[in-house]
């Protein structure tokens, strides 16, 4: 694991119950993801897709992120920010959409920093 802290949990795990994107997190406002965990729950070998869209955007090729990425039985992938204010930036109405190969078998949880989050801290 990376020595960056990963911060506060933005949204509920989200478990695709099929092979459609779904979104796993729409920006409510200014934030910083800074780790997004992909664990898979079975004995098989499943592929995600992780994109990044904005305003219009849709997720396919252009947004992607993470494209037909395996994940082998029982394992946990980390994607990690690799510094500080080095993850990925979201703007109000940003949104992370994910995609599974195989229904109910990667779980998918999103971490990071918001702006009322750091306005907490500063305080």
């Amino acid at each position: 694991m990376s020595d960056l802290a990963v911060g506060t949990r933005l949204d509920d795990a989200l478990r695709p119950a099929n092979t459609n994107n779904a979104t796993l997190l729409t920006a409510e406002t200014v934030t910083e993801v800074t780790k997004i965990f992909v664990c898979n729950t079975t004995a098989n070998t499943p592929t995600f897709r992780l994109f990044h869209t904005r305003g219009a955007e849709v997720a396919d090729q252009t947004t992607a992120l993470f494209y037909d990425t395996p994940t082998v039985a029982n394992e946990t992938r980390e994607i990690t920010a690799d510094a500080i204010g080095g993850g990925i930036h979201m703007d109000v109405g940003d949104k992370l959409i994910v995609r599974s190969s195989a229904a109910n078998e990667l779980t998918f949880t999103v971490y990071g920093a918001t702006e009322r989050i750091a306005e907490r801290t500063r305080t």
